[in-house]
């Protein structure tokens, strides 16, 4: 399983260090638009919006998995502890 990063941001370093702990990949990189409709999963995390599932992206449309799930129920239990 991989996690791609687009964009990493301080308050996102507890995302990220919940995906390692549920043996995610987490991959670093810049990604082109065609790249997105490659997606299985999208989500925004931050220190606002938490970790927010994506639905839409252009006419690019995802459903939450697995990936997303995790990483919400993680986030809000490390910020509600």
């Amino acid at each position: 399983m991989r996690l791609l990063r687009v964009d990493v941001f301080a308050g996102e370093d507890h995302v990220g260090r919940l995906a390692a702990r549920h043996q995610m990949q987490v991959v670093e990189r810049p990604i082109g638009g065609e790249e997105i409709g490659r997606a299985t999963e999208v989500f925004l995390a931050g220190t606002a919006a938490e970790v927010t599932a994506v639905r839409a992206i252009g006419p690019h449309s995802f459903t939450p998995g697995r990936i997303t799930e995790t990483l919400m129920k993680g986030y809000d239990s490390l910020v509600r502890a």
